[in-house]
């Protein structure tokens, strides 16, 4: 048996869970918590065949921490919650696509951004060709 993978991206992990729970999101109804969806971390660590106390950690560890925020009346806003009512272990869904959404216009940006440099030094090369030829 394949040992599970230590590596994997932050977009990677968000681009699975979003895919995995958007149904769940979209049928969650009137709740209290509506913004809160209860994942399983095991189950999105066997999708990205990766290791499920990676996951769990990257989420609770790293990505509350970046991500979470404190609102001006003391509110917490958490992108990764350990509870939220009787749920264990909860995304906070739109902001997780918001935040996927700017990681994926950022690694656009950033392809733009090489491309340009290559391009240029193409034509640098090029000018310097011609004009040593």
């Amino acid at each position: 048996m394949k040992k599970p993978s230590l590596h994997f991206t932050d977009l990677e992990l968000l681009k699975t869970i979003q895919k995995e729970y958007v149904e769940a999101y979209l049928g969650r109804g009137d709740q209290k918590e509506r913004f809160y969806i209860q994942i399983d971390c095991k189950l999105i660590a066997e999708k990205m065949k990766v290791d499920k106390e990676l996951v769990f950690q990257r989420l609770y560890t790293h990505l509350e921490k970046r991500h979470g925020y404190k609102n001006d009346d003391g509110s917490n806003v958490h992108f990764f919650a350990l509870r939220v009512g009787d749920k264990i272990n909860c995304i906070n869904y739109p902001y997780l696509c918001a935040i996927l959404a700017n990681m994926e216009d950022e690694k656009k940006e950033l392809r733009i951004t090489q491309i340009f440099a290559v391009v240029s030094i193409v034509i640098s090369i090029i000018a310097l060709v011609f004009e040593g030829g």
